[in-house]
């Protein structure tokens, strides 16, 4: 499998190692996230016929993308409605700022934190060769027939690629920005998939009959197309570019937790959760911009389950240290010590932090977190 992701505005490759591991804690935030939208494009004037479709479904890379940001680059993610009383052709019809009323509207009332948006396009044309360990089929057929199930020797190239981005919603809620001026923008990402290899599993399926032949002829030469393999690749389209996207978002975490540009004060990224008694301690630091218009000036804890809610606690941001370690010639910031208290009641609920600021108008910024069981 090969993933290139494109992080305007650069241009950078992910190994195969990347992408597919979970391999770094997710996000605290709750996020929502609008319906994929999926473009099938014209082929290209020159592809020649191989055999193989790739058909990617609207639902499907829905409900794929969804359980990949679930829980695995973010502490939640909850797939937005399209509008139950307009018809669909005719909200897609209206303005984008008008559409994005509506997600607004809904991504409130679903408590999110950031909005993740998406957009999947693909040629359904895909093609597939064999690769240098085709080769390995001869010796070990040698062996017997299934010797040469597990060799991927069969490489299949597909067009796909996956434009991403990441608002935080507090400035959209407060009517400072918008999702249309992109001055909430967090994140921005692009991921292509340029292929896959297979092996005589992946291909074959539960078909009989290519078990059977795979007696008599070594496994490479069988399988090599058909409604097998067009289903194989694309869940592997679906689940790579929804991986890749779990490894960007951890990668450029940094970008979306801290959003200086955005909103000028922040939780820093090394919080962590500590006992103490009965009680669990969400430990960490605050940390603000000090020129910024907006003064910091309490934060409020809300833990609970859905419409279940309950404000744990409240606190005013009084006690500042300089923080010379950011300090530049141009920007000072400063810090301050958090501990929030949560006694064992709420074990596994989510937790809702609410940093809110004062100054020429009200800024915030909010974090969920799932409390330790």
């Amino acid at each position: 499998m090969n993933i290139s992701t494109l992080v305007l505005p650069l241009t950078l490759l992910v190994g195969c190692a990347g992408p597919g591991h979970d391999d770094g804690p997710q996000l605290p935030f709750r996020v929502a996230v609008l319906p994929t939208t999926v473009r099938a494009l014209a082929a290209h004037p020159d592809a020649e016929d191989a055999g193989v479709t790739l058909r990617l479904e609207e639902v499907q890379v829905r409900a794929s993308l969804l359980a990949k940001l679930d829980g695995l680059a973010f502490t939640e993610a909850v797939l937005l409605e399209l509008p139950e009383d307009v018809a669909i052709e005719a909200f897609l019809a209206q303005p984008l700022w008008q559409q994005d009323e509506h997600w607004v509207s809904e991504a409130r009332r679903a408590g999110a934190d950031l909005l993740v948006e998406t957009d999947l396009a693909y040629r359904e044309g895909a093609s597939g060769t064999r690769n240098d360990k085709f080769w390995l089929n001869l010796p070990l057929f040698g062996m017997g027939g299934p010797a040469c199930y597990f060799v991927e020797d069969r490489t299949y190239v597909a067009d796909a690629i996956l434009h991403a981005n990441v608002h935080d919603l507090n400035p959209v809620y407060e009517g400072v920005a918008s999702l249309e001026d992109g001055r909430a923008q967090l994140f921005e990402t692009s991921l292509r998939f340029d292929g896959v290899t297979m092996d005589f599993l992946d291909r074959a399926g539960s078909n009989p009959g290519s078990f059977l032949v795979s007696l008599l002829l070594p496994a490479g030469l069988l399988a090599t197309k058909g409604s097998n393999v067009d289903s194989q690749l694309t869940r592997d389209v679906m689940n790579e570019l929804g991986a890749a996207l779990v490894h960007e978002v951890r990668a450029s975490a940094s970008e979306v937790l801290v959003a200086d540009d955005v909103v000028p004060f922040h939780l820093d990224p090394d919080w962590s959760w500590i006992e103490e008694g009965d009680e669990l301690l969400l430990v960490g630091a605050v940390s603000r911009m000090d020129a910024a218009d907006a003064r910091l000036a309490e934060w409020r804890s809300v833990a609970g389950r859905e419409s279940e809610e309950e404000v744990l606690g409240t606190g005013q941001f009084e006690h500042w240290s300089v923080d010379e370690d950011r300090a530049t010639p141009r920007k000072s910031w400063s810090r301050h010590a958090l501990r929030i208290p949560v006694d064992s009641r709420h074990r596994g609920a989510r937790l809702r932090l609410e940093l809110l600021a004062e100054g020429r108008m009200t800024r915030s910024r909010t974090y969920t977190f799932v409390v330790p069981d």
